[in-house]
């Protein structure tokens, strides 16, 4: 397998600050060919005319901004739809990305044939996972990933459908489904991995810049998106709660 290019996909909502790191890690440490498309689901916080100036000076390949907020299933699928390369990446606006993402995730989809995704950020919750074969010391095959930050496979994405909410959800919750859909397909990439290599331990720290220091730490910012997808599931009980 010859990855020639890849396409990056970042889905922001109004998380101005986390996204200028997200955007500056990705152009800091992406080694191979690629381009970076960014989709702002109707921010409100600045984010839109930030990302238009950061093309502008030619930071980012391509700017989608929604007229409405549509959620992070459907400007995944919005934002994914406007790419073509034969593998994208797809990331949340909290994403940090290290050195040696790209080479570390590309390594295990030229080494195992049935890779049809590489999640590769730290995860540290991977040990509670039932479904988790250890390949090696930074090299997990697993069942379901959260697909924050992964590497997919065009052609599965095509194979399994779009990313799909409940109708009353904004975020979370479609990646299971989306992987257990993959589990399923007959394609032969079609298994998911996770790495966790050396540079993961680089997310225990805090941004050098700025007066607000916000934590990078992965286990922090998984705390914090469960945090805001628990709010969204008691929305969604509720609304089930309210048609009976």
């Amino acid at each position: 397998m010859n990855v020639k290019t890849i396409d990056i996909c970042v889905v922001t909502y109004n998380r101005l600050e986390y996204l200028k790191l997200c955007v500056w890690s990705i152009l800091a440490s992406t080694t191979i060919p690629y381009r970076l498309f960014v989709i702002s689901d109707n921010s409100t916080d600045g984010t839109n005319a930030w990302l238009l100036e950061m093309k502008k000076l030619g930071k980012i390949d391509e700017v989608i901004i929604n007229s409405e907020n549509l959620g992070s299933a459907e400007s995944f699928n919005r934002v994914i739809r406007a790419t073509s390369s034969e593998y994208f990446v797809m990331a949340c606006d909290d994403i940090w990305f290290h050195r040696g993402w790209d080479t570390a995730s590309l390594s295990i989809l030229n080494k195992f044939n049935d890779c049809g995704i590489v999640t590769f950020f730290n995860i540290p919750q991977l040990k509670s996972y039932d479904q988790s074969t250890k390949i090696d010391e930074t090299t997990h095959k697993i069942q379901a990933t959260g697909l924050g930050a992964s590497i997919v496979s065009r052609k599965l994405y095509d194979a399994v459908g779009k990313f799909s909410l409940p109708a009353n959800l904004k975020m979370g919750y479609f990646a299971g489904p989306f992987c257990g859909k993959a589990n399923k397909t007959k394609l032969v990439r079609r298994n998911q991995y996770v790495t966790v290599p050396e540079y993961a331990v680089q997310m225990d720290r805090y941004n050098p810049g700025g007066k607000s220091r916000p934590p990078l730490h992965q286990e922090y910012l998984y705390l914090d998106y469960n945090s805001r997808r628990s709010i969204e599931k008691k929305k969604h009980i509720a609304h089930n709660h309210q048609k009976k």
